[in-house]
C-alpha cells in the first residue's frame, strides 16, 4: 500500500505537471500494472535523518522516460518518502 510510506507531509511534482499530497493516497490507490526499468539510481545523504535518492525511470509499456528524485526522512516508525519529483527525458541525459 502506497500510503504507508509516505510521510504525513507527502507531496509529489508529477511527469505530467501535476500535484499530489498525501491524502490523495489515502484508500484504495491503485499503481498502474506498467513494466519500469530502473536505472542510475543513487543515494545521497542529506544529514543524519535524511537521503536523496535520484533515478532513472524507463516505462516499458508507455515508452515514457523520467527522472527521478525523492527526499526520503527517518522517522519513529521507520524511513518515509516526504517529497517526490518526475521530469520527461528522452533517457539519454546524465546528470554529473
Amino acid at each position: 500500500n502506497m500510503a504507508e510510506i509516505l510521510d504525513n507531509d507527502f507531496f509529489e511534482f508529477g511527469i505530467s505537471g501535476g500535484i499530489c499530497q498525501r491524502a490523495d493516497f489515502d484508500g484504495s490507490y491503485d499503481l498502474p500494472e506498467d513494466d519500469y526499468r530502473v536505472s542510475r539510481f543513487e543515494v545521497k545523504p542529506l544529514g543524519p535523518e535524511a537521503v536523496l535518492t535520484m533515478y532513472l525511470l524507463e516505462n516499458r509499456t508507455t515508452g515514457i522516460w523520467s527522472h527521478r528524485s525523492s527526499v526520503w526522512k527517518k522517522r519513529e516508525n521507520g524511513w518515509k518518502l516526504l517529497f517526490h519529483q518526475g521530469t520527461k527525458t528522452d533517457g539519454f541525459k546524465k546528470w554529473e
